[in-house]
Parts: structure tokens; C-alpha cells; sequence
């Protein structure tokens, strides 16, 4: 029950914002926290989490704000390296296991 917006773009450099600006797949507000989240169809690498992580945190800088959740969410497995409790509260990284189990992980980790 909250408002999603697909496909944003977000400007970075308003100098050519049609160049400058970064695509989010998924942008919302849950319980007044804010939320990306990435969708990735098939495995979850590692180069993959750190490229949307540094999306996020140019728009944190950028804007000036706390980003409170991301989120990324593939179709296939995720990288051993998350498998192991992730040092980042803010994080969250889900796979074909938790969408085969009603995403109850997702779901848990988004209302913390």
C-alpha cells in the first residue's frame, strides 16, 4: 500500500539533464522511509549491487538526503559474497529463493 514509480530518471547534473541523469527501476516510499530498488533478471553479481549502490549514493549526495532502504531483487541466484548477514542495516539483497517463498524475506527486511 504505497505509491510505486517505475522507471524514474533522476538528474544529477542539471547542466544536460537529458545525459546527466541516472534510471532507477523501482522508487517509493514505505512508512516514511525511502526506497530503490534494482530488478535484475537472472544471477545477482557482485559488480552489479556495487553499480546500483553508487547510483543511490550519488543521489544521497546530490539531493541531500538518507536513501533508507535498497533493495535488489533478482530472477536468479544472488553472489555467495551476500549470503553471509551484510554489514549494511540499509541493504537488502533477495533472489529466486525468497520470490519461491512468497518473499517473506523482502517483506521482513522492508518493514524493519
Amino acid at each position: 500500500k504505497c505509491r510505486v514509480y517505475c522507471s524514474p530518471y533522476i538528474v544529477v547534473d542539471e547542466s544536460d539533464p537529458l545525459k546527466k541523469s541516472l534510471e532507477f527501476d523501482n522508487l517509493f516510499v514505505f512508512n516514511n522511509k525511502i526506497c530503490f530498488l534494482e530488478l535484475k533478471n537472472g544471477n545477482i553479481s557482485r559488480n552489479k549491487v556495487f553499480e546500483f549502490i553508487g547510483k543511490v549514493r550519488m543521489v544521497e549526495e546530490k539531493y541531500k538526503l538518507k536513501v533508507n532502504k535498497i533493495m535488489v531483487f533478482g530472477t536468479g541466484l544472488r553472489d555467495p559474497l551476500f549470503n553471509k548477514q551484510n554489514n549494511f542495516r540499509e541493504l537488502g539483497i533477495f533472489d529466486i529463493n525468497d520470490y519461491r517463498s512468497d518473499f517473506k524475506e523482502f517483506f521482513r527486511f522492508l518493514t524493519n
